[in-house]
């Protein structure tokens, strides 16, 4: 388990959508928890996105399972299937959106590298900024 923090600072040009180019300060701080093995991992998150003088303020959660291509090893070397889902919600505005990513891992030893891609499985007021796909890219690595 890990607490999450990170901050957005309005740099730029205000072009509207609230994870870029809002114009505004945010500051994002989550829970993220989970389990890895060198059978399957899965992985969950719940924070709170803060957007003082905005109505852009939301709440975010996330779960996702890793399952290997690969017969497991240790030291670990591995190929994962990868499945997240994600709900976020605007309190403020009443905004809602599920979110499906699918994708591929890498792991060897300590590092993971990850890619896929994003969908949305359902959108709820998202007039102007309606989201038709994200790529992700992760990189972790274990201390």
């Amino acid at each position: 388990m890990v607490a999450k923090t990170f901050h957005n600072f309005p740099i730029g040009y205000e072009l509207g959508p609230v994870e870029i180019s809002s114009g505004k300060f945010q500051s994002y701080i989550g829970w993220v928890s989970g389990y890895e093995s060198i059978k399957y991992g899965i992985s969950t998150e719940l924070g709170y996105n803060i957007v003082p003088g905005g109505d852009f303020d939301e709440m975010r959660m996330k779960v996702g399972v890793g399952l290997p291509l690969l017969k497991p090893v240790y030291p670990v070397k591995q190929i994962n299937l990868y499945f997240e889902y994600a709900n976020n919600w605007q309190p403020n505005t009443d905004a809602f959106e599920v979110l499906f990513a699918q994708g591929i891992q890498y792991a060897k030893g300590r590092l993971t590298l990850e890619m896929a891609v994003q969908l949305p499985l359902y959108q709820k007021n998202k007039d102007q900024f309606v989201l038709n796909s994200n790529i992700l890219l992760e990189t972790r690595y274990i201390f």
